[in-house]
């Protein structure tokens, strides 16, 4: 599991607590600031819900509450590495991040994020979602893919399919429980199971709802419950 999969599950509950990054400045210029649009932000779900319910197919449920949102200005410096004082220039990066918890430590955890300018090429957007439920631990379904205002892309870096997330498939149409959702995402994420026998096969997403249900590769499954 790469690092930024293993700091993910912390990070919306950081940056709404203490996060702060090293903004010192006084070793370069700001080369620029790279920042989300109203439309763009509209990817990243639940804005003004406080609690969401998921049904399991064996009629158990878990109950989500809002852990808030936040966005906060990353620095991204051109020789982070160096000693304090000499990282040179810098561009200024928008990071928008929300959550959810329950009762039981499950957790669904969403983040929005610039590429490092320095890194890659600039203006690349990403969108982390994050799936922790029964104590999934290492096994957690936490995934990366770029985005733009519409449409989520599919992220593969490298063979060995360790960070990025893959669309599987679009459905116009889709009934999950009750209810039927629609233009729902079938999301696959990183492989990890030569050591998770148990692990969530896919996740299920839409724009206007955000995640609507996620299967497990035991056939266990869950949905979002919508009210009447």
């Amino acid at each position: 599991m790469t690092k930024f999969k293993l700091y993910s599950i912390f990070l919306v509950f950081l940056l709404l607590s203490c996060k702060k990054k090293d903004t010192s400045t006084d070793t370069g210029s700001n080369l620029g600031s790279f920042n989300f649009t109203a439309a763009e932000l509209a990817i990243l779900p639940y804005p003004t819900t406080d609690t969401v319910v998921f049904k399991s197919s064996t009629g158990d449920s878990i109950i989500f509450k809002y852990q808030g949102r936040k966005s906060i200005m990353d620095t991204d410096f051109q020789y982070p590495g160096n000693p304090e004082g000499t990282k040179g220039n810098y561009y200024l990066t928008e990071e928008n991040s929300s959550g959810f918890s329950s009762a039981n430590a499950d957790y669904l955890i969403f983040n929005l994020h610039f590429s490092d300018p320095f890194k890659e090429k600039s203006g690349i957007k990403y969108f982390d979602m994050g799936v922790v439920v029964e104590n999934s631990g290492n096994c957690s379904w936490i995934t990366e893919f770029r985005f733009n205002a519409d449409s989520i892309i599919s992220y593969l870096p490298g063979t060995g399919f360790t960070a990025g997330g893959y669309v599987n498939a679009v459905y116009t149409k889709m009934k999950l429980g009750p209810h039927e959702f629609q233009n729902v995402y079938e999301l696959i994420g990183p492989s990890f199971t030569h050591y998770c026998p148990v692990y969530l096969s896919a996740v299920y997403y839409t724009k206007a709802e955000g995640i609507v249900g996620f299967t497990k590769n035991t056939g266990k499954s869950w949905y979002l419950v919508v009210p009447d």
